[in-house]
């Protein structure tokens, strides 16, 4: 069951009450998912970097009526704002190709280590060398 109330659709949800075993229409009014949707693109055009929990709280207050985080999620799903993680395997493998250096002075390399020193503890090695003539 769907009702209009100031230019927006709300849904109706029928509660039974288990005193009495009556069933009761009761107006739980939750706004419907396309209005969530459209909340949802106003705020994030505004502020892109809120996730589901921070984005709930900022409906349940535009609204006036609490927004449960999993239904911001699965419309976040939906719109495409959420993306599959991915696996270990596919971060540790790049994308991109290894250079292949044919002259010197075109691709260099660094390095970082820590090295002894004695009495005085450890310090830090910083190497930057070319990739063909290993300088």
């Amino acid at each position: 069951m769907y009702y209009k109330k100031k230019d927006h659709i709300y849904d109706i949800a029928i509660v039974e009450t288990k005193e009495t075993a009556e069933t009761t229409e009761t107006a739980i009014v939750t706004p419907s998912t396309t209005i969530i949707g459209q909340e949802i693109q106003k705020i994030s055009l505004q502020r892109p970097t809120y996730g589901t929990r921070r984005m709930a709280v900022m409906l349940t207050r535009i609204l006036g009526i609490s927004i449960n985080r999993k239904r911001v999620q699965r419309i976040f799903r939906k719109m495409g704002y959420i993306i599959p993680s991915r696996l270990k395997k596919q971060i540790l493998h790049s994308k991109v190709p290894n250079v292949k250096a044919d002259r010197p002075n075109q691709v260099w390399e660094q390095d970082l280590t820590n090295i002894h020193c004695g009495i005085d503890g450890w310090g830090y090695l910083f190497n930057v060398f070319d990739v063909v003539t290993r300088e």
